[in-house]
């Protein structure tokens, strides 16, 4: 039997947009992967406020809808409890899925910040790496120049308080949760 390869997209999510929905398209388009699992994170590393975890794992479902089940929502770092480090959700994932092989997807401006991560050199043993180009950032001569849409969930939240409309901006079903829940009108 082959082992299959997960790719890890992990992220506030705060809200999902367009831009996520088209990463994972291109991940499991592009990449020799077999599924994107997607990780919303349970308590920001900075303290950034969250809308509830159970509202944004919601969100991400519905926008992951159109892959069906090669893309899904994993719920561990809720599970994990506290703050979301991405080592410590590797090593619990790894444990749980053994002779899996995992890749982190990430932008290409991350690479930059990795020595702040917690034990960034125990990532690249427990998982390869997808990297995201980035505008502004150089890229390697094997990266793709393919850039997503710059949409930021700040401006979705922004767009929210003001009553502005999110057509173009996050999937429909996304869209729908929002209008029910309004988690950023305030």
């Amino acid at each position: 039997m082959t082992a299959r390869t997960i790719a890890l997209f992990g992220g506030s999510f705060n809200p999902p947009h367009v831009g996520h929905v088209a990463i994972v398209g291109w991940v499991l388009a592009c990449q020799p992967v077999d599924e994107v699992w997607v990780l919303p994170c349970f308590r920001h590393a900075f303290g950034k406020p969250l809308a509830p975890f159970d509202l944004r794992a919601r969100m991400l479902q519905a926008a992951l809808a159109p892959f069906g089940e090669r893309a899904r929502v994993c719920r561990i770092e809720e599970e994990l409890g506290g703050v979301s480090r991405t080592v410590d959700t590797l090593e619990a994932l790894v444990a749980r899925h053994p002779g899996t092989s995992f890749a982190l997807v990430a932008g290409a401006d991350v690479r930059a910040e990795l020595p702040q991560w917690k034990e960034p050199e125990r990532l690249s043993r427990l998982a390869s790496w997808i990297w995201l180009p980035r505008r502004g950032v150089e890229r390697t001569p094997d990266e793709p120049a393919y850039l997503f849409p710059e949409i930021s969930s700040s401006e979705i939240r922004a767009r929210c308080r003001d009553g502005r409309p999110l057509e173009g901006w996050v999937p429909r079903g996304v869209q729908e949760l929002l209008a029910a829940e309004r988690p950023y009108d305030g």
